[in-house]
């Protein structure tokens, strides 16, 4: 049997920019070395994953990415679907993303990097709630922060723990894996309640129009 990899794992999930119009690349490799290193010495690795609509930059984050060692580029023809990523991630890196709150499951350490906030809501779109209140983690600005960030949580992920558990209970009512199976059930709930409604429409229909 393989042994289990020891290396901690950072998943950078950037959301896009007006859906991909506006060129994310280079804001996300500036100062990035300083993180590459960091995470050598921590026996860390990141993966990047860009949104799908910033699919056409992946291959120009990878040539900019090629000679480092500790960050990876992951692209949409080699994992659609990040969720069963998140498992594996021992920190999560966000900006504006809804992802951390499916995160928020995992209780593990997040760290919100929203270096064009202010831009991002006067350009792109307003949120739904207080960014500060709703983000239960550090804000950083710029890759130095993040890097400074990514050693606290390798050596100890309870900072910011009770904020985590506290939007964890504010978003998740449940949280004991089974939440496919609620789905369901309401689907067949609602298909029920539909084919007994259609029945009742197609009698009443049929008794007005003597059919019956």
């Amino acid at each position: 049997m393989a042994k289990q990899s020891t290396k901690k794992q950072v998943l950078y999930l950037p959301t896009h920019r007006f859906e991909g119009r506006q060129r994310i690349v280079p804001y996300i490799v500036k100062g990035i070395n300083e993180v590459d290193s960091l995470l050598g010495d921590l026996n860390a690795h990141m993966i990047i994953k860009l949104h799908f609509v910033h699919r056409h930059e992946n291959a120009a984050l990878a040539s900019a990415l090629k000679d480092f060692t500790n960050i990876s580029v992951l692209d949409d023809e080699t994992t659609e679907d990040i969720y069963p990523l998140l498992r594996s991630t021992d920190i999560l890196i966000i900006d504006y993303s809804s992802v951390y709150v499916d995160y928020l499951l995992t209780t593990l350490p997040i760290i919100f990097f929203p270096f064009d906030l202010d831009d991002y809501m006067a350009r792109e779109r307003p949120f739904n709630f207080d960014y500060m209140s709703i983000t239960p983690g550090p804000k950083c600005w710029d890759w130095h922060g993040v890097a400074l960030w990514i050693k606290r949580f390798c050596e100890d992920p309870t900072p910011y723990l009770e904020e985590r558990l506290r939007l964890k209970e504010l978003f998740h009512e449940f949280d004991d894996g089974r939440n496919c199976e609620r789905v369901v059930a309401a689907i067949k709930e609602l298909l029920s309640g539909l084919k007994d409604h259609n029945s009742e429409f197609a009698y009443e229909t049929a008794v007005r129009t003597g059919q019956h």
